[in-house]
């Protein structure tokens, strides 16, 4: 399935949509989404394309990424700055990825028993991820510091909701009840 989830890294706004390489001059970002389960990386003229993380490899359907051009975790990409985050199921867990903008690096940080885990975001500033997971009685916004295990928080209840968005330099951040028809702002 071809799903064009993601929201890019703007400077400032941290808007999303396409993750520009500033060390190679590329955009990296799906194909389509996640075409043939694999992150690829694509110049602008949208012409060469390379695989960068074969996710077909490890079993997983993705659903959300997220990416910064200069983050570091420490033990992770120290020599190597940028990350993309995303989320994923195998058919019998969820989980929040981490992995290297140009391929090598690949590491599970969050597992959860339910498949239906989506709409992920990194406040880089904080170090801290944003996700939504469809739990049955307990959906909704959780988040976690983005450390060696992080510990899932939950946040607030949200029905039906599958993206998140933030602009950080607001500390705003914005979702959708799909349910109830209503896009929420939120002062973080």
């Amino acid at each position: 399935m071809a799903l064009l989830l993601g929201l890019a890294c703007l400077p400032s706004a941290h808007a999303h949509n396409w993750l520009t390489s500033p060390a190679r001059g590329n955009e990296a970002g799906e194909n389509n989404g996640f075409a043939g389960a694999a992150i690829e990386i694509v110049d602008y003229a949208g012409t060469n394309t390379s695989v960068v993380h074969n996710l077909e490899t490890y079993g997983l359907e993705p659903y959300s990424v997220e990416c910064d051009p200069s983050f570091v975790i420490v033990d992770f990409n120290q020599d190597d700055p940028g990350v993309l985050l995303f989320t994923a199921h195998d058919g019998t867990e969820g989980y929040i990825y981490q992995a290297n903008l140009f391929g090598g690096l690949l590491e599970k940080v969050y597992t959860t028993t339910t498949l239906d885990i989506f709409g992920l975001i990194l406040d880089a500033e904080s170090s801290m991820m944003w996700w939504i997971e469809h739990r049955g009685v307990a959906n909704g916004i959780y988040n976690a510091m983005l450390e060696d295990t992080p510990e899932a928080t939950y946040v607030t209840y949200l029905e039906e909701s599958y993206w998140l968005a933030a602009v950080w330099d607001y500390d705003l951040m914005y979702t959708t009840d799909y349910k109830e028809g209503i896009v929420y702002e939120m002062q973080l």
